[in-house]
């Protein structure tokens, strides 16, 4: 009778481990599947993030290389007394004429001048610098819209002689304000 009872208490005992590995088991199967949701969502969470800032960083940079694009027209528009808006309406091949050189030659002076203010303006020292340059320049540029009276798309319309002549300064002025004078 007492081995009756035993087998039958080894057998619910058996029973009983039996159904506390599996639910162990379970547990711990969604425990590491929790843990390794959590470990994907914030790498996913960090990587997004990581990837706004440079998206941020590369549209700010891009902004502003716009800028400096603007303000290269318009030295080289003073170069040969016109504005920057008669300048823009010209073809490559007008300009390098206006200058009394090819296509090449004009195109060899472009490069120098870059080259210049990379140099005198230290801009591709960094992109940190040129972060901070970008982030001046927008801050300003959207003051300036303001002062001017206009939405920053419509100021940015404007070339950079436009918009000193809309605020009544002059172009150093508008540069130096800007971060955009080298």
């Amino acid at each position: 009778m007492f081995d009756k009872l035993f087998r039958k208490i080894d057998q619910v005992k058996e029973e009983v481990f039996d159904q506390a590995n599996k639910h162990m088991n379970d547990v711990g199967r969604n425990i590491r599947g929790g843990v390794g949701e959590a470990i994907n969502n914030t790498k996913s969470d960090i990587f997004s993030s990581i990837l706004s800032k440079v998206t941020d960083t590369a549209t700010t940079g891009t902004l502003y290389l716009a800028q400096v694009e603007k303000m290269g027209n318009e030295k080289r528009a003073q170069e040969l007394g016109m504005t920057s808006r008669e300048l823009k309406s010209l073809t490559l091949e007008q300009i390098a004429e206006k200058y009394d050189m090819t296509v090449e030659q004009y195109k060899e002076k472009l490069a120098k001048d870059a080259q210049q203010t990379s140099k005198r303006g230290n801009l591709l020292n960094s992109a940190k610098d040129v972060q901070q340059r970008a982030e001046t320049e927008l801050k300003a540029r959207e003051i300036q819209a303001k002062l001017a009276g206009m939405s920053v798309e419509a100021f940015d319309d404007l070339t950079l002689q436009e918009q000193a002549d809309k605020l009544n300064i002059t172009l150093d002025d508008l540069l130096d304000q800007r971060a955009l004078n080298f």
